[in-house]
């Protein structure tokens, strides 16, 4: 093991993969803030090479092991979001035909109504999860539950996938994550993308998704602005927000959000509301053109 701006780093060499495993900042051992494993046995790093290296952060150091050796990250502390690191320049564009085969315009329309009953049921049962990542459980379980997004289809020549996917690294990278790409809450390949797609194109999200969610619960205007962006700057051909608020945990300008949601938020980027308040519900569904207002009886 070797120090990295006082945190232990620890190599794991086996006989098909290593892993690199960062400790938190308590450095005990078996306690890992960030786990990155490399594939390729050619790749391999060593203790000698990571300390000549000499590395200014933590990010840095992860920034190195994803681009000079292709790691992939096997776990995330949380503090920030799961990155992977290619420039822009080196993402191989798998481009869209300009008209959506039939199989993407009905995956777009599940996708839309699973969003829209995914809001009803919400409104029904607010705190059925004490968490956004189990919404997002949620969300991919109906997603992949039905035929046409539950299939396998072939990646490449040689192997197969699906089309929904969790934690599918962002296109494009954005400045403000030091060039680095993050990742989208919940995507779509579509059959075509993934056929023409090679396993390193997989495996190193280099796929564009064509449709791509972000969700968001107890969050601020802020955030919702942050995942927009996001969207926005990957050029997903469809995007999707899902934005849920339980009233009593977010203290923020509810009118500042909704007119936000009905007057910021364009194609080809869509919208899905729901907030719980008291006394009164108010939610969208995506193709709405308003915000509704119910009581709560």
């Amino acid at each position: 093991m070797i120090y990295i701006h006082k945190r232990i780093v620890k190599i794991a060499t086996g006989t098909k993969s290593q892993t690199i495993n960062i400790c938190t900042e308590d450095n005990i051992h078996g306690e890992y803030d960030y786990i990155l494993r490399i594939m390729d046995s050619k790749q391999f790093t060593s203790y000698d090479e990571l300390t000549v290296k000499q590395f200014s952060s933590i990010d840095d150091l992860i920034n190195s092991i994803q681009k000079d050796h292709h790691g992939i990250m096997e776990k995330s502390s949380g503090k920030t979001e799961q990155v992977v690191s290619f420039p822009a320049e080196s993402l191989k564009d798998i481009q869209y035909t300009e008209k959506p085969s039939e199989w993407e315009e009905k995956a777009k329309e599940i996708v839309e109504k699973s969003i829209d009953q995914f809001i009803l049921d919400f409104i029904d049962f607010p705190y059925l999860h004490r968490v956004e990542h189990s919404i997002h459980c949620e969300l991919y379980n109906i997603l992949s539950n039905g035929r046409l997004l539950g299939n396998q289809y072939p990646l490449g020549d040689h192997s197969i996938s699906q089309a929904v996917h969790k934690e599918w690294p962002e296109y494009k990278p954005r400045p403000e994550k030091g060039n680095r790409r993050g990742n989208f809450d919940l995507s779509i390949l579509s059959p075509e993308q993934l056929k023409r797609s090679t396993i390193k194109d997989f495996r190193y999200g280099r796929i564009k998704p064509f449709i791509a969610m972000e969700l968001g619960l107890d969050y601020k205007l802020d955030h919702l602005d942050q995942d927009l962006y996001k969207l926005k700057n990957s050029e997903i051909q469809y995007g999707y927000l899902i934005h849920l608020i339980r009233e009593q945990y977010v203290s923020d300008h509810f009118n500042d959000m909704e007119r936000f949601i009905l007057e910021e938020i364009h194609d080809p980027v869509k919208v899905a509301y729901a907030r719980i308040s008291d006394s009164m519900i108010y939610y969208k569904l995506v193709q709405d053109k308003d915000i509704k207002a119910i009581p709560i009886r």
